[in-house]
């Protein structure tokens, strides 16, 4: 359901990471219209997802479950995003240690501010529904 599009040219210069410039171009609404076969492979693909409310897509017990240990008194901390606009939130260091570890990483940042669901999960556990809401 996109509203706005852009395109976004990355160019590394001497085949560096350390110098990179940047083309934003945001593309006008009439410019690009929505493809009825893209819509439907879309809604085809979404479907499957519909049927996944209840899966459990974050359970704190068993997925990356060292990194909900408090390391100065052992301590389980809970799976939350409460207040994730104004610290660090269990819910978005697991997303952090998730791309770090999928992306073999040094380093993950993640903006909390679109976390809105703003609660802690009971037994460590949250559904794909929830995710959804986060």
């Amino acid at each position: 359901n996109a509203q706005r599009a852009a395109v976004v040219d990355l160019q590394f210069q001497n085949s560096s990471l350390q110098s990179v410039n940047v083309t934003f171009e945001e593309l006008e609404n009439s410019d690009h219209h929505p493809c009825p076969i893209v819509q439907t492979i879309v809604d085809k693909r979404l479907a499957a997802l519909d049927n996944m409310k209840d899966f459990t897509v974050i359970d704190s017990s068993t997925m990356l479950a060292e990194y909900f240990v408090d390391s100065s008194t052992g301590e389980h901390l809970p799976l939350s995003s409460e207040l994730s606009r104004f610290q660090q939130t269990t819910v978005g260091g697991f997303f952090c240690s998730a791309v770090k570890q999928e992306l073999a990483a040094d380093v993950c940042v993640i903006n909390g501010a679109p976390m809105l669901a703003s609660k802690t999960y009971e037994g460590g556990i949250m559904s794909y529904q929830q995710l959804m809401r986060e």
